[in-house]
């Protein structure tokens, strides 16, 4: 059983590992590290020893994650498997903030952008949309309908009390009272969180990519079309895949005769194909984002001059965006994959707190009816 928790554990951090190692590949040449720099600095010392630092801490954690893995695991796989995924996105954390402030030091003192010519992109034409992932939706609500409809059938024969739970080991560790909820109230779940990733799909689609101001037009927005595009298929897959993962959660909960071995083995089969996805997408992504060039395209000296805006004044650690100023309610983010709210507008603290009540409410209120 230990053997199980160790898989399972092995293939959580090393994908928190490889997508941390990938992040400076999924944004633009100057952001490293999610600090603005002109694309005369991208090669500089400063900023690839940088780099190299951010990635020698994320892989000396995923190490020291591994070995806390196998050294609990054993023991108590449960809690070696949550003690190594917090270990390993701790010392991601840390890989990111640490190594960055030397290219913003050096940025600072050495006044990089005090001959750069800075123009902001704008692109006022109507954008091209991309479909939203209606097939994917269908065939995670049709699998849901499946499920539900085993249930119906074997409701009468289900156990009584129902496993709700289980450890690393892929054993039964907490049960409920056979009911209409503790039946079916997964599934559920797993039909409001596909419904809202479709429709953050349709957000997606309509979220601003900023563009290149060496970039024309036609290249930011084939960049923009293709960064969407991928982002809305990638949420159709994510919306199956975490149905896939409900719907084995309810058949093994309807069943008392489920060996520990195939509830882990199927459980870990299915996070690592949904880990697969995630990690071609992100290859994916990267190869939008940093999409060749203008293509060919005429573009007039000054735009091939100039430079995106040093704006770092408006992100809090790279990563949060605070600007009054900007009419955006979403941004891309700086670094990392996809958009974050602009704490400066209205809507995005709206959002903010509205999130924040949701995760509360998802943690008190089955505590409240327990």
């Amino acid at each position: 059983m230990t053997l199980f928790s160790i898989l399972l554990g092995a293939v959580l951090v090393s994908l928190i590992a490889v997508s941390m190692l990938a992040m400076p590949a999924l944004v633009r040449p100057t952001l490293p590290l999610g600090v603005s720099v002109p694309r005369s600095r991208v090669d500089e010392p400063v900023v690839r020893d940088a780099v190299r630092r951010y990635r020698a801490i994320v892989v000396g954690g995923w190490v020291a994650a591994i070995v806390v893995l196998v050294a609990i695991a054993p023991v108590e796989p449960s809690i070696g498997l949550l003690a190594s995924v917090l270990l390993c996105l701790v010392v991601s954390v840390v890989a990111y903030l640490v190594p960055r402030t030397a290219i913003q030091r050096a940025k600072r003192d050495q006044g990089w952008y005090d001959d750069v010519v800075v123009r902001i992109v704008a692109d006022s034409a109507p954008a091209e949309r991309p479909r939203p992932p209606t097939w994917w939706f269908a065939a995670s609500l049709a699998l849901l309908g499946i499920v539900t409809a085993i249930g119906i059938a074997a409701y009468d024969r289900m156990p009584d009390p129902l496993p709700v739970h289980w450890n690393a080991a892929g054993v039964a560790d907490a049960y409920a009272e056979k009911s209409i909820w503790s039946v079916f109230g997964p599934l559920l779940i797993g039909g409001a969180t596909v419904v809202g990733l479709y429709a953050l799909s349709f957000l997606v689609r309509i979220s601003p990519v900023r563009g290149l101001a060496a970039d024309d037009r036609a290249t930011n927005a084939a960049r923009a079309f293709a960064v969407r595009s991928l982002t809305c298929s990638m949420l159709g897959r994510l919306m199956l895949g975490i149905t896939a993962i409900f719907a084995w959660t309810s058949l093994l909960s309807w069943s008392d005769d489920v060996s520990p071995a195939v509830a882990a083995g199927g459980t870990i089969a299915l996070v690592v194909v949904l880990l697969l996805v995630i990690v071609i997408f992100l290859w994916r992504y990267a190869r939008a984002v940093r999409g060749a060039g203008t293509g060919g395209s005429t573009v007039d000296a000054a735009a091939a001059a100039a430079d995106a805006p040093d704006d770092d004044r408006h992100w809090k650690a790279g990563m949060v965006y605070v600007n009054a100023d900007d009419p955006s309610f979403m941004v891309q983010k700086r670094f990392g994959v996809g958009w974050t709210v602009n704490l400066g507008h209205p809507a995005g603290v709206i959002a903010v707190v509205v999130l924040l009540a949701l995760v509360v409410a998802a943690l008190v209120v089955p505590l409240a009816l327990a």
